[in-house]
């Protein structure tokens, strides 16, 4: 603005010289008139003014660009440096004048070249959570020394990998995924011991136990046709590693061993050799105390070679681990009778009920009993059941001429020892022997 007004009084100073020249022509003119000398002086007034205005425009044209020049600096420097805006743009006002824009231009080019340079990074979202993933599964596959573990996942997530000093096996971190229900227990192969999933913090941690000289030599995160990471490993000694596992035999369980033994207990009792049975059997239970297919044998064994006694104890251990098994139940009643303990063998038998169509025998034997009591009638009734069930059983026949005998239906006695005779082709000689008595008499 300095240069403007100094601009503006030359042009006055000028004016008034021109205006003395003009009077003293004026005057003279008065006398004798001159057009030659009006016309220059006219034209020097314009040329002046056209100088003024040249020279206002000039001054303009340098004002205005440095001043848009320097505010698209400062919007560029906002931008470079957004997140540190209001402290790298602060700039003072200053006042409109030549020297204090010089210095404004100035105060900014000088903030410009100390300010931080500032590295740009890509933009984050803030505080916006990820969408929780999902681990479905894992599938393993092989193919000779190489073997593939594909983790089987909802969507694409960040995964870490980190592996131990001396690389027998590595933790994989799944971010933001967890698993719904947790995978299947993993059969040991050629290149991977065991896997371990565990849920930390939103996140699903996988620990991976590797074979010995195994490496991990591959991390793919595929999409299609499904989200997975793929592993896969390497391991040059993977065939002698499956030979070996193929030849280790799991351990049997319990059951298992007690299943073969008796199965070898079985053969002996075939080929006679009772103490080899006795001895498996025993041995058996010793695994094994609640195997009711040895403990049954073995009771029986025992009872047909003589030793009634321990017979007795090995039914009643199992008839207190299971009251309801009825070949130990007519095991133990047999004893009792041995004993002479009728009533007590009674007693057991008439615990159980049993079907009749199913079991027989079991009848028979109360029926039996029954008669060695002195309770005619009653045996009588369930024989003359089993009768109408086997017509032709001469064994319940001759029971069943006892009984009626015992009632004194003499006739009805004579008539099922009649019977008995003529379906007892196979009859023991010494039952056959008895009827024939008693038809005689």
């Amino acid at each position: 603005m300095s240069l403007i007004n100094q601009a503006l009084k030359d042009i006055e100073k000028k004016k008034k010289a021109v205006d003395v020249v003009d009077e003293k022509e004026l005057t003279a003119g008065l006398a004798a008139p001159n057009t030659h000398g009006i016309g220059s002086k006219k034209l020097a007034i314009i040329f002046l003014l056209l100088l003024v205005v040249i020279g206002l425009a000039a001054l303009i044209y340098e004002y205005l660009p440095k001043k848009t020049t320097s505010q698209l600096a400062s919007k560029k420097i906002t931008a470079v440096v957004f997140q540190e805006v209001a402290k790298a743009t602060k700039f003072t006002k200053q006042a409109v004048g030549a020297s204090e824009e010089t210095a404004k231009t100035a105060s900014i080019a000088t903030k410009a070249e100390t300010m931080p340079q500032v590295q740009i990074e890509p933009v984050k979202s803030m505080n916006v959570p990820e969408i929780e993933k999902i681990l479905n599964g894992y599938s393993f596959v092989s193919e000779h020394q190489v073997g593939l573990l594909a983790l089987q996942l909802s969507g694409e997530t960040h995964y870490a990998i980190e592996q131990n000093e001396d690389n027998t096996a590595l933790t994989i971190t799944l971010t933001t995924t967890k698993f719904v229900k947790k995978p299947v227990d993993f059969t040991a192969n050629a290149w991977i011991k065991s896997l371990q999933f565990n849920e930390v913090g939103g996140d699903t941690l996988i620990t991976v136990v590797l074979q010995p000289s195994v490496e991990l030599q591959k991390a793919l995160l595929v999409a299609k046709p499904h989200h997975e990471l793929q592993l896969g490993f390497y391991n040059p000694d993977a065939d002698a590693v499956k030979q070996k596992m193929q030849k280790v035999l799991l351990p049997l369980t319990s059951e298992q061993q007690a299943q073969l033994d008796y199965q070898e207990a079985l053969t002996a009792l075939q080929n006679k050799q009772i103490f080899t049975a006795i001895t498996k059997l025993r041995g058996i239970l010793k695994i094994l105390p609640t195997y009711m297919p040895a403990r049954e044998t073995l009771a029986t064994v025992l009872y047909r070679s003589g030793s009634k006694h321990e017979a007795s104890r090995v039914a009643r251990i199992g008839l207190s681990q299971d009251p309801d098994n009825m070949i130990l139940i007519k095991l133990r009643a047999h004893i009792y009778v041995d004993q002479g303990l009728i009533n007590s063998a009674l007693q057991l038998l008439l615990q159980q009920h049993p079907d009749v169509n199913n079991d027989p025998n079991y009848y028979g034997f109360i029926a039996a009993l029954y008669q060695r009591l002195g309770k005619y009638q009653i045996a009588a009734q369930i024989y003359a059941q089993l009768s109408q069930l086997q017509p032709t059983n001469a064994t319940w026949l001759v029971g069943f001429g006892i009984a009626l005998e015992g009632t004194g239906a003499i006739n009805a006695a004579r008539e099922a020892y009649t019977n008995a005779l003529k379906y007892g082709a196979n009859m023991a000689p010494a039952l056959r022997g008895y009827v024939q008595d008693k038809l005689q008499k």
